[in-house]
């Protein structure tokens, strides 16, 4: 268990500089590496993905969290979109879960991964849609709503959650600035990472197969204190450079996560 804890600070450090510095990407980091580790302590490479999963989104829930309060306090939050995405988001991913089997298919990976790299160039470019003419989306709730169900059902789909889609949609459609997109998309992925941990858990403590010591469902609680000992440096850090960097290298930092998110669906 030493070597998990170990392993698993150095993976919250590295997951918590994304998360500070863009709001999302910390299960991106964390998760494959924590999978790898799992396996090579012995681990059945199911369990070790189950394990790295829940673990993950646990820690996440107060990765984001730190991340959120941090940029709440320097006014770059915008809660009214907060209350506008979450409701849809959340209903969005709990509706993409039964429908994967149904409506989604070979092609999903692709077109999402594409659909970020178009994302990434339209942030980096500074597009600015309109989704309707001459109305304000910050101040339609029906329109942020239904938008977001959309970007919960994908996530759901791609197995990476709405909140990565957030981070695009706050810039290009509703105009937020990078750095309160970051803020905003950091306070909606605590949320969802909540509501995919209690969800996760429910899976777990019904999952008789887990080796008998150790697992607390599919949460592994050495490899959890890891990560969060490694995040609470790692989210300094990245708001730091957040806070530092100018509007235009912040957009290509947000295009660079989009595209290493992005770039990998389109060929598996």
């Amino acid at each position: 268990m030493n070597a998990i804890s170990a392993g698993a600070l150095l993976f919250g450090l590295l997951g918590g500089l994304p998360a500070g510095m863009l709001g999302v990407g910390a299960e991106v980091v964390i998760v494959p590496l924590l999978g790898l580790l799992l396996v090579g302590a012995g681990l059945h490479p199911v369990f070790a993905g189950d394990l790295a999963v829940g673990s993950t989104l646990a820690a996440a829930v107060t990765i984001y969290a730190l991340s959120g309060w941090n940029h709440h306090r320097r006014g770059l939050v915008h809660w009214l979109l907060v209350r506008q995405y979450l409701p849809g988001l959340l209903l969005g991913s709990l509706l993409g879960g039964p429908m994967i089997h149904t409506a989604a298919g070979w092609w999903v990976g692709p077109a999402l991964g594409l659909g970020l790299l178009l994302a990434g160039v339209a942030v980096l470019v500074r597009v600015r849609l309109e989704l309707v003419e001459g109305q304000d989306v910050l101040e339609s709730w029906w329109l942020n709503s239904m938008f977001a169900v959309q970007l919960g059902i994908f996530g759901a789909w791609a197995d990476f959650g709405g909140a990565i889609l957030v981070l695009p949609a706050v810039i290009v459609i509703s105009g937020l600035t990078p750095a309160r997109a970051v803020g905003t998309t950091a306070v909606v992925a605590m949320f969802s990472a909540l509501a995919g941990l209690t969800g996760w858990f429910q899976t777990g403590w019904s999952q008789h197969l887990l080796p008998p010591s150790g697992p607390e469902g599919y949460l592994l609680l050495p490899a959890l204190w890891g990560l969060l000992a490694g995040a609470l440096v790692g989210v300094p850090l990245g708001l730091t450079l957040t806070w530092r960097l100018s509007e235009s290298a912040l957009r290509f930092a947000i295009f660079l996560l989009l595209w290493a998110v992005g770039l990998p669906r389109i060929w598996i």
